[in-house]
Order: structure tokens, then sequence, then C-alpha cells
């Protein structure tokens, strides 16, 4: 449970036509406070079907809070969130938008899927019955579906021969890549990436980057919040820079990692 909470609100959108067919997400005028606390700040953002972007900037920039907006695990107090088309977190009840029940927001979820900082499987279940869970808890198919999927996508992250294993029994690498699989079994238009790797040691980062990158590559539409510079260099097509709660800088990878990046930028990089 995120410990952000929106002041229930209602308003006439600013922007009523839908996002361009080609973004699967897009943020307009998104900002989050608690009380005269701003957490994020009229962000402006649209993300590309197709594509990965990476989300760097220091500590407590509003990096994690940008990407739980997206989901609605944390509401925005201002702002649409637009993915697949469909606007997040709202329902018209006399020609007003007012805030969604969870009923509805947990339809809206389904189309993001997320991969926390912790992997938090099910420590009682199965491998194979922590990926084929959501699936059928969900409703969205029956448990032989589910676990028919569920196999496909533990062999897909290369780990078909744990399917009977406990979480317990996998190291953290493993555990991450699970919890990937896990999310996609959703079938998500969208896959959100909250520091997926700074739970692990060096090389078992590599293990999910490595997974990561596949998914790029495959045209998975990711959001990354990342401290891997390396990662945001090479796989990312788009790169956002946050501080203090807004977007400070937004460049392919190729600009923003140069010396066309702004001053704060390089001084965060060279850091």
């Amino acid at each position: 449970m995120s410990s952000v909470h929106a002041i229930a609100h209602s308003y006439t959108p600013r922007w009523p036509e839908k996002p361009d067919a080609v973004h699967a997400v897009e943020l307009r005028g998104v900002g989050l406070s608690i009380g005269d606390q701003g957490i994020l700040n009229n962000i402006d953002l649209a993300i590309r079907k197709a594509t990965t972007t990476a989300i760097i900037g220091p500590s407590g920039s509003g990096k994690t809070t940008l990407l739980r907006c997206i989901n609605y695990l944390a509401r925005p107090t201002a702002g649409e969130v637009w993915v697949g088309g469909q606007l997040v977190g709202h329902r018209e009840r006399n020609n007003r938008l007012v805030p969604a029940g969870e009923r509805l927001l947990r339809h809206h979820r389904r189309q993001t899927g997320m991969v926390f900082q912790k992997f938090n499987l099910f420590r009682n279940m199965s491998i194979l019955e922590n990926v084929a869970f959501a699936p059928v808890s969900s409703g969205i198919c029956t448990r032989e579906e589910a676990n028919d999927r569920a196999r496909r996508l533990v062999a897909r992250v290369g780990l078909a021969h744990k399917l009977d294993s406990l979480p317990e029994q996998l190291s953290g690498g493993q555990q991450q890549r699970i919890a990937i699989a896990r999310a996609l079994a959703m079938e998500p238009k969208v896959m959100l990436f909250d520091e997926a790797t700074s739970a692990l040691d060096p090389e078992l980062s590599r293990e999910v980057l490595h997974l990561m990158q596949e998914l790029a590559e495959e045209g998975m539409t990711m959001i990354v919040v990342t401290h891997e510079m390396s990662f945001a260099r090479n796989v990312a097509h788009e790169v956002v820079f946050m501080e203090n709660g807004s977007i400070y800088a937004k460049a392919p990878p190729a600009e923003l990692f140069s010396d066309l990046a702004p001053e704060r930028v390089q001084t965060f990089l060279a850091a």
C-alpha cells in the first residue's frame, strides 16, 4: 500500500482528446501533493509504443512516485494518466470525471505490469503457482490456461527447471526473473520497473538486465527507473532526468550522455 494518498477530487479534463495512437502512455500535467508539499509537479510525458524509457535522477526526485502514478498505486492530485488509450483512475458521471473505485482501478492496472525492488513473491507458493496466481484470481483465464501460460513464461526467463521450487530456493536474480514472468502473465501493454536490480549484486544484476534488454528488443513498452547508467545509455530509446519532482531534461541517450546535456545532468552522471 502506497504511503502517498490523493485528495478526492473531480474536474473537467484539460485535454479532451485521446492520446495519439503511437503512444502507450501519456501523462498530462500530472501532479501529486500531500498537504502543502509537492511530490510531483506538472509532469508531461508521452511514451511511444514498443520503446524503452529510462528514468534517472537523484534519490528523492520523484522517480518511483511517478512510476506508481502510472498504475495508480499512488493517486495523482492533478492531471491525467492515459495507458493504452484509456484514462486511468477516473470514470465519467454526470459529464464530469470522478475518481474511479477500486474495482475499475484493478481493471486499469491490468494494462501495466510492475516489477519492484523487492521480489514480493508468495513464499508459500511454488514458482508455477506464483506466476499463475494473478491471471486466475483476476478471472482473465482458467487455472489450466494460467498454468500453461506460467510454464511458457518461466521457460522464457530461463527457469523451467524451477517450476516446483519455492522462492527461498532461488537466488535473488532468479527470484527477480520470476517476478518479471509474473508481471508478464497478465499480458500488460506496458512494463514498469522500479529499481529492479537495486537489491542484487553485480552478477545477479546482469541476469536481470539481460532479460530486460531482451524484452526491449522484442518490442515490449517499458518504463524503467534505474541507477544502471549502462542500461539507460545502451538500451533506452529516451532518458528522462528528474529532480525535485519535475522533469529537468529529456532526450535520447546519445544526447543526454554527452556534453550537449545540461550541466546539472552532467554533474549527476559524473558523480
